[in-house]
């Protein structure tokens, strides 16, 4: 059973995780002090230094948390029933560039450099991909089923494909019909036929 205590040490964390995602996507990881995120968080630097034991630490953990987030939000879509899996491809990349375009810069630079290990932190990559791939695995044999991937294909060259058309989402597209002509290149390749 968990104990009043244990439950006010998780609203604690998660509050300083809010926080400081919020303060680090707006503002940037270097230019946000612990100090402000713990009055956003309506907590002590003293607690907050329980829970992360520097910036680096918390900034790694709303990383973390983002990597986390990201894969549920896509295995949600990819699992919706009512889409088919044009349109679900469509909703995850327009999910995911809907998000990039709200993160400060410097933040994307911090999510890098954790993602390489530069911040002390050489899991993170080795850890995420193994999320991925059994991400990219589900995504694939649902392509395959709904006939909207070939199973000609080896599985290899198909995660390659479909991750290179996901980090499109890293770039700044706003443009509705862009993305839709990058969706219609993706399924239909340059010399398919383009949808109407």
């Amino acid at each position: 059973m968990t104990t009043k205590r244990e439950l006010n040490a998780q609203a604690h964390r998660q509050a300083i995780l809010a926080a400081a995602a919020t303060q680090f996507k707006q503002a940037g990881v270097q230019a946000t002090s612990i100090a402000q995120v713990a009055k956003l968080a309506a907590v002590s630097t003293r607690t907050l230094y329980k829970y992360f034991p520097n910036k680096n630490e918390l900034a790694h953990a709303v990383y973390l948390q983002d990597i986390d987030d990201g894969i549920a939000t896509n295995q949600a879509i990819l699992t919706d029933s009512t889409l088919d899996f044009k349109a679900k491809l469509t909703k995850m990349m327009q999910t995911q560039m809907a998000l990039s375009q709200q993160l400060h810069p410097d933040y994307i630079r911090y999510a890098a450099d954790d993602f390489q290990g530069k911040t002390g932190h050489p899991e993170t990559a080795p850890d995420y991909l193994a999320q991925l791939e059994t991400f990219w695995t589900a995504l694939i044999t649902a392509g395959i089923q709904a006939g909207a991937i070939s199973d000609k294909r080896s599985p290899a060259a198909l995660r390659i494909y479909i991750q290179a058309f996901f980090n499109l989402g890293q770039q700044t597209i706003t443009d509705p019909a862009v993305l839709k002509d990058l969706t219609d290149l993706f399924f239909n390749g340059l010399t398919g036929q383009v949808d109407a």
